[in-house]
């Protein structure tokens, strides 16, 4: 095991000895290092590191050049924590080569440039995953299926946890079909204490306690399957429902929230799209405090058990909250 310093004293190319100090190409179990010794981009050879498992990278605050490009991310597989701490644009995907399973364990990402995550394999047979995503700061895009063409990867990027736990400005995106296909689609489970998170994609275990968090948006589309989550615990910040449709107003599938708790903070329907078939759906609500606002011209909900503890919930006039 050898750490292995970037300088990129030939060109961008992974794949050149002479980049690296000492000189060699890095291998299995090594330590990479990209700090302030060098602007150089990595543009060159990205999938270098496919087929090995790297000890760690640590992508340093004064490292400013970019990583990668929208068509070709830099690949590789983790055994230690990835840590993306520089000012540049970086493409990063978790891959051990073609229908291969794979795995980056840690990923802390505390960055003032924009960082995009995204998997190489994520079907029903082999899965790369980003085990645990803590994100600190900056601009973070978790790519999904709809966007596969553009990184490389087969589907959505898979991850098992985010945690968005801001000590600076912190904004994250993810994109569309981003769940473990492998493991019975199984959604990513999200903690979350601030700053701002938009996603397109199914949820499972998800805590806020802190930032906004929009379940959709009037410019994304939610495909179906996309557009349920598993169990919503609400302690702080402000969850917006927002489903959304390719037509612009009407869903093909029932959004459903099958546990919500709402403890503090606020959760907020008011722009939540109706549906084809039927009402947007809570499975299980308990409200102990905070805000529940349903007040909404575009649709009616339904709740099967609603548990009331205190708090305040709002509706409009004349519209139905069906309670079962």
């Amino acid at each position: 095991m050898t750490t292995k310093y970037w300088d990129g004293s030939t060109d961008g190319d992974l794949n050149t000895a002479a980049n690296w100090t000492p000189s060699g190409v890095p291998e299995a179990a090594d330590d990479l290092v990209f700090d302030g010794r060098t602007t150089q981009a990595v543009d060159t050879n990205l999938d270098t590191f496919a087929t090995i498992d790297l000890g760690s990278i640590s992508i340093k605050s004064g490292y400013t050049g970019d990583i990668g490009a929208v068509d070709g991310p830099m690949e590789f597989e983790c055994a230690g924590t990835v840590y993306v701490a520089g000012t540049g644009t970086y493409y990063l995907q978790c891959d051990a080569g073609a229908d291969t399973d794979a795995d980056v364990v840690k990923c802390i990402i505390n960055s003032t440039g924009s960082v995009y995550l995204s998997s190489q394999a994520n079907d029903n047979t082999n899965v790369a995953v980003w085990t645990e995503v803590q994100v600190l700061a900056g601009t973070v895009y978790i790519q999904g299926d709809s966007e596969s063409s553009d990184h490389g990867g087969d589907s959505g990027c898979a991850i098992t946890t985010l945690k968005i736990i801001p000590i600076s400005t912190c904004t994250v995106r993810i994109g569309d079909k981003c769940v473990n296909f492998q493991s019975t689609d199984t959604p990513m489970n999200v903690v979350m204490d601030g700053g701002t998170l938009t996603c397109s994609s199914a949820l499972g275990d998800v805590q806020l306690m802190g930032g906004t968090l929009n379940f959709g948006s009037a410019t994304i589309d939610m495909a179906t399957g996309d557009d349920d989550i598993t169990t919503l615990t609400i302690s702080g910040g402000t969850f917006n429902w927002i489903p959304q449709a390719t037509t612009g107003t009407v869903l093909s599938a029932t959004p459903t929230i099958t546990n919500l708790n709402v403890i503090s903070g606020m959760f907020d329907a008011s722009s939540t799209k109706d549906t084809a078939s039927s009402d947007p759906t809570v499975t299980t609500l308990w409200q102990y405090g905070g805000v529940l606002d349903f007040r909404n011209v575009f649709a009616n909900f339904a709740v099967t058990t609603f548990y009331y503890e205190g708090g305040t919930y709002y509706i409009s006039t004349g519209q139905v909250l069906t309670l079962s």
